[in-house]
């Protein structure tokens, strides 16, 4: 990816990662991002540790379970989150956690929240990037975000599909729980401090080498709903924070 994962990488590289700590990937899906992070963190001379990739989608977990564990002994989990926790001793315990893309799927983010801030340590660092809401708001307003009017709640202001863009192929939509970018800041600001906020946008020269190499979703085609607010403003956002 040519917008998130150096923001990513960046940020794991500022939390400072060390030998033997454990590094929790919430919400992990297929094991893509926890791949890439256990690189990003080994990046940074780490050759200890353990990284959990946890999520509960059983059927998504299982097809991560095939991934190279490199260095840094890397494990995936399903099912309910606490009997996870509890049964590796997460209590508490977790020095580096990161979510990619999941919190604009949560519907009620102050259970989510929960449960993050109960693996990570005193002083421990978060890392989350999530669609910036700016960008679900000018895919409203196009008429690619569907809204969903009939489900409401005082945990988001709209929930919606949000299409995700595939070259080659229509794109197909996953739920959506829109919440303004402050609202956002104040759920994060009752646990944690904020050491970072920044929308990933792509620079001029990272869409001249998308449209070279044809790399979804950066350039114009003929399923990019993105396109061309993608290359205007930004389209996710990474909030950095340590644990008060």
């Amino acid at each position: 990816d040519y917008v998130v994962r150096p923001a990513m990488k960046d940020a794991v590289r500022n939390a400072d990662p060390k030998d033997g700590q454990i590094f929790l990937d919430f919400g992990c899906g297929e094991g893509r991002e926890t791949a890439f992070l256990r690189d990003a963190i080994a990046e940074n001379g780490v050759q200890t540790g353990h990284l959990y990739g946890y999520d509960k989608n059983r059927e998504a977990i299982s097809r991560a379970g095939g991934l190279k564990t490199g260095h840094i002994m890397t494990s995936f989990h399903s099912g309910d989150f606490w009997k996870f926790a509890e049964s590796n001793a997460l209590s508490r315990n977790v020095d580096i956690l990161i979510s990619s893309f999941v919190l604009q799927e949560t519907p009620y983010l102050d259970e989510t929240f929960k449960m993050m801030n109960y693996a990570l340590r005193a002083n421990g660092i978060g890392i989350h990037v999530f669609v910036h809401p700016q960008f679900e708001e000018a895919l409203r307003k196009k008429g690619e975000l569907r809204v969903e009017p009939t489900l409401a709640s005082d945990q988001w202001d709209f929930a919606a599909a949000y299409p995700i863009v595939e070259k080659g192929r229509k794109p197909f939509y996953l739920p959506c729980f829109h919440r303004s970018l402050s609202r956002y800041l104040a759920a994060f600001e009752m646990k944690y401090y904020i050491e970072e906020v920044r929308g990933l946008k792509p620079s001029a020269e990272v869409l001249a080498l998308a449209e070279k190499e044809k790399r979804s979703p950066f350039y114009a085609h003929e399923h990019n709903v993105y396109w061309p607010e993608i290359s205007e403003i930004s389209s996710s956002v990474i909030v950095t924070v340590r644990k008060k």
